[in-house]
């Protein structure tokens, strides 16, 4: 009796498991400390459960496309992120992280892995683009449209004094500058 082969979702779940296992055994060698690992970790899981959510949704035929681009009224920011931005960061300290990377290229080359990202709500692109940007891989989706700031106007040139006796004296190094105008009385 064969087995079906796994799922683009159940491969990319297998994938985050291996990640935090991968992560987790640099702690258990000593070479993290456990206060990163635990929250590389934590990162991680989150991720796994966003997508498992996200897949489970669309499975269930409940997506709705999201409405507008930019934040809702009277909903207060999240958390800052205390994570490293820069692409790759995961694999610098986690250098094992870099077969996961490779995995993640080969899945999305996959064209139900294609189908399912197309389809994909923002709750499912937004894990990913994390994941990729921790492993350094290339997002298949379409990055978010950035909302437009407008361009304030040029500020005007503040005036200039006439050049003259200053208003207030300045000290550098505790003597006065420039030295008082004498008197012309």
């Amino acid at each position: 009796m064969t087995d079906a082969p796994p799922t683009p979702a159940e491969r990319l779940r297998l994938l985050l498991n291996w990640l935090v296992m991968a992560v987790d055994s640099r702690a258990h060698t000593g070479q993290l400390a456990r206060p990163l690992v635990a929250l590389i970790v934590h990162r991680l899981i989150l991720m796994r459960q966003a997508i498992a959510r996200a897949i489970d949704r669309m499975a269930a035929g409940k997506i709705s496309p999201r409405k507008s681009g930019g934040p809702r009224p009277g909903r207060r920011a999240g958390t800052p992120n205390r994570f490293p931005t820069r692409p790759a960061w995961l694999i610098k300290l986690v250098p094992a992280a870099a077969a996961a990377a490779s995995q993640l290229r080969h899945l999305f080359t996959d064209p139900e892995m294609a189908k399912l990202l197309a389809a994909a709500p923002a709750s499912l692109a937004r894990p990913l683009r994390s994941l990729c940007r921790m492993l350094d891989v290339e997002p298949p989706l379409p990055a978010p449209p950035r909302p437009a700031r407008p361009i304030p106007p040029p500020k005007p040139a503040p005036a200039r004094k006439p050049p003259g006796r200053p208003s207030r004296p300045r000290y550098v190094f505790g003597l006065r500058y420039p030295p008082p105008l004498p008197d012309p009385a």
